[in-house]
């Protein structure tokens, strides 16, 4: 039943080798080496304590026969720690490697970021069950899956094996696999059925991990965000393909064990109106928990590269006063020098800059002395172009990249 149980750890690094390969700019730094072995440092494999059982840490167990236990009883029959396991591991193994410009102190930083990022995704999940699922319908999916059938589902879902691929550089998962007649019209019902909600968690994931993958990088080797943008587009295009290709043999792999009578059982349910939502909530609820816990992992990250300038990162929301907007400058212009901060103030005014010579402010154009610009002339700069400093401060990112 769960459509999120099939992931496997080289699965996960080949959906962020996908993403990756849709930038040209990222593959040297992305792609394994010829031989395999990354060249930098890197993650040590990520942990998950919590176990399938077990309420999200710091809450207390769900009241019997409320909403809240049947969507904690959603969450185990979607095997989400497993999931969240085989995710982990995918993100933490050894052919993810991090820069070469990234000490072992740096990346031990990292790694506790990344393993304690899924701490809140049991609850998140949860939540939007409670708060998408109607009662009824919880009810009845929760009253299917305790059934007889319903446990052999759970059960096969449980043992199968997570999906492999044999090598990084292939673009789909060995042949297609071979069903009899009577397996192959029930496996047409099941794609009919299943397709939308496995095409979003399969490129909600690669979308997650092609983003936090740019986010351990240091800002100088960063892509831009118009250009993750756009590298983001370019992998959706081919997440159809992909989802087509993996379904088979998800199937495949995970009912072999289970006769022909028992999957025709199977999918009558997925085809009522508890079956449909099953898949919805667990689907919708994973991208959804992916969705809100990346924006603070993204900030936590900022702040082991950047210190004090991760509060310009686009993820903080933290209010900036004058007298810190002013901090954060004399910072950037210490940490970057000058030229950088006025190539990005002639880009956001179109070649026109502040200047202060003989003790008075003036307009001029192209590039001036570095004399004549202090953190006084670019304030001015960005109040006259409307910019916000954490606007600013991408811009300034884009001339460090190109060593302007």
């Amino acid at each position: 039943m769960s459509v999120l149980h099939f992931f496997s750890p080289i699965l996960v690094r080949r959906l962020i080798f996908i993403g990756l390969v849709a930038s040209n700019g990222l593959m040297s730094q992305a792609a394994p080496s010829p031989s395999g072995k990354p060249a930098g440092v890197q993650l040590a494999p990520l942990t998950t304590p919590a176990t399938a059982t077990t309420s999200p840490p710091g809450t207390a167990a769900p009241a019997a026969g409320s909403v809240a236990e049947l969507a904690h009883k959603i969450w185990i029959f979607a095997n989400g720690e497993k999931t969240l396991n085989q995710i982990k591991a995918g993100l933490g193994g050894t052919e993810n490697q991090l820069s070469v410009s990234i000490d072992k102190p740096m990346a031990e930083k990292i790694n506790n970021v990344l393993t304690e990022a899924f701490d809140p995704v049991p609850g998140l999940f949860q939540d939007y069950v409670v708060q998408n699922g109607k009662p009824e319908q919880l009810a009845a999916i929760t009253k299917w899956m305790e059934s007889p059938f319903g446990k052999k589902v759970r059960e096969a879902e449980a043992r199968a094996p997570a999906l492999q691929y044999n090598e990084l550089e292939r673009t789909v998962p060995l042949k297609e696999p071979k069903f009899s007649t009577e397996r192959e019209a029930l496996y047409k019902r099941y794609e009919k059925i299943a397709y939308a909600a496995n095409a979003r968690i399969i490129t909600a994931t690669m979308e997650f991990y092609t983003v936090i993958n740019n986010g351990i990088k240091p800002p100088t080797e960063r892509m831009p965000p118009k250009e993750l943008e756009q590298t983001l587009k370019l992998a959706h295009t081919r997440m159809a393909t992909i989802t087509q290709q993996l379904l088979p043999h998800l199937f495949a792999s995970t009912y072999r064990d289970m006769i022909v009578d028992e999957l025709k059982i199977y999918i009558n349910f997925l085809e009522t109106d508890a079956g449909h939502a099953y898949l919805q909530l667990t689907s919708n609820a994973y991208v959804a928990a992916l969705e809100k816990i990346r924006p603070g992992v993204l900030l936590k990250l900022a702040s082991i590269f950047e210190d004090e300038l991760a509060v310009l990162s686009p993820y903080s929301k933290e209010p900036l006063s004058e007298q810190k907007q002013r901090q954060l400058l004399i910072t950037m212009i210490k940490r970057f020098g000058k030229p950088p901060l006025i190539g990005a103030i002639l880009d956001i005014r179109g070649g026109q800059i502040t200047i202060v010579r003989g003790g008075v402010q003036q307009e001029t154009f192209g590039r001036p002395n570095h004399e004549y610009i202090n953190v006084d002339t670019i304030i001015k700069d960005l109040h006259l172009s409307k910019i916000d400093l954490r606007r600013y401060y991408q811009v300034v990112q884009k001339h460090v990249r190109s060593g302007q």
